[in-house]
């Protein structure tokens, strides 16, 4: 990890704990806007989060359900490293993807 990527993710988990504060006081469109900024940064558990709102597991925030957003999120989210979407989004590929790309042929 680069000295730039270390101060972006840094100022990723600064903005994402002031959206806590802000949803704590129920400034729901400024913490979405501070969790999308900390996602952009670097942040997957912030990238995490935001997919459990769109998905609607995580409610009270005003989120209308959106799971393109959602899906969208959680392979960001996968891409930078956190393990629980790395695994949902394995538990949810179809295993013939994985055949259609190699071929079956290979293994037999």
């Amino acid at each position: 990890m680069g000295c730039d990527e270390s101060a972006d993710l840094e100022k990723g988990i600064t903005q994402r704990n002031l959206a806590s504060l802000e949803a704590r006081k129920g400034n729901y469109k400024k913490a979405l806007k501070l969790l999308d900024q900390a996602s952009g940064n670097g942040d997957h558990i912030a990238s995490w989060k935001l997919a459990g709102n769109y998905r609607g597991t995580l409610q009270g925030w005003g989120i209308k359900k959106d799971l393109r957003k959602a899906r969208y999120y959680e392979k960001l989210a996968a891409e930078q490293g956190s393990p629980g979407a790395q695994s949902l989004i394995n538990a949810i590929t179809p295993w013939w993807k994985f055949w259609a790309f190699y071929g079956w042929w290979r293994f037999w």
